[in-house]
């Protein structure tokens, strides 16, 4: 089956289960990675004191 781009959004959006074995996941798993990533990289650099 075809997912189109941000149905596992709105699955949840929907209060659906969703199932991280599924294809349309990746796209969740790709988005927390990249926030994951942001979070990292914000938290390494020091303040302008």
């Amino acid at each position: 089956m075809e997912y189109g781009k941000g149905y596992v959004y709105e699955l949840m959006d929907q209060g659906g289960p969703t199932k991280v074995t599924e294809p349309y996941f990746k796209e969740a798993v790709d988005e927390m990675m990249r926030a994951r990533t942001l979070c990292a990289k914000a938290n390494a650099v020091l303040p302008d004191v």
